[in-house]
This record gives C-alpha cells, sequence and structure tokens, in this order.
C-alpha cells in the first residue's frame, strides 16, 4: 500500500510539471453562472457505511474539530446544504456464520438506526433495497 501512494505521488509531480501547473488559478473566459435550483431538489449523499466506519473506530469532525456524535454527524450534513441521505439495504449481508461480508454492513438494524439519526436532524431519508447480500454493480 505504500509503494502505491509512492508512485501515485511521484506520478502527480511529474503530470505537474508536464502541463506547467501553477500554484494559482488559470486564466480563463469560461464563465459558468449559478444555477437557481428549486427547494424540492434533492441534495444529498449515500451514507451506508457510517455506522460501520463509527464501529471501526472512526470519528468524525466538525469545521471547529470538535468531535461528532451521530447526531451531530447528520446534523451537520443538514447545516451544509444536504436535505436527504441515501441508505442501501442488503437482502442478507452475512454469510452462513454469521460473519458480514465487509462494505460497510448495511442490515436493516443498521439502516433503521441511520434512518432515525437522520430523520431527527431534519433529512430526508432515501432506502435504497438490494436484492443481492453484498455488492452488486
Amino acid at each position: 500500500m505504500k509503494k502505491i501512494g509512492i508512485v501515485l505521488l511521484i506520478l502527480s509531480f511529474l503530470l505537474s510539471s508536464l502541463t506547467g501547473c501553477s500554484s494559482g488559478p488559470a486564466e480563463s473566459s469560461l464563465y459558468v453562472p449559478k444555477i437557481d435550483l428549486p427547494e424540492d431538489f434533492y441534495k444529498g449523499a449515500d451514507v451506508s457505511s457510517y455506522l460501520s466506519e463509527k464501529n471501526s473506530g472512526v470519528t468524525y469532525y466538525d469545521f471547529d474539530g470538535n468531535a461528532l456524535d451521530d447526531i451531530g454527524f447528520f446534523k451537520l450534513l443538514k447545516e451544509c446544504g444536504f436535505n436527504l441521505i441515501r441508505l442501501r439495504l442488503w437482502n442478507d449481508p452475512y454469510d452462513a456464520f454469521g460473519n458480514a461480508y465487509g462494505g460497510g454492513v448495511c442490515d436493516l438494524p443498521s439502516v433503521i438506526t441511520m434512518g432515525q439519526w437522520a430523520t431527527k436532524a431534519g433529512l430526508k431519508v432515501l432506502i435504497d433495497y438490494h436484492l443481492s447480500d453484498f455488492w452488486a454493480d
């Protein structure tokens, strides 16, 4: 893993030197006007792995460096303009021995818990039911 990081770092330096990247913004005549979105436009993200990450020891922080509790995480999303989150729900994400397949356990109890936190924070919840037991794309 360390070798991959070093290779990517070297490649980024090489590419930046080939393309003539500078430390500031490039001059351009390109203008992209702001798009006014309707109030009912969904702005959100898939946060299905949030609980698995927390259970693995991950800590999330606000912009001031304060650790967030579970409701605080979803409130921060709301404060940043989100109005909806997506949660994947897998059919049966455990093997015959009760071990999770990984990739963020998206079982019913986890989805219910995260859905409750999100709704308490004022977010809508989209449940994306997967007929698979694990990742399927």
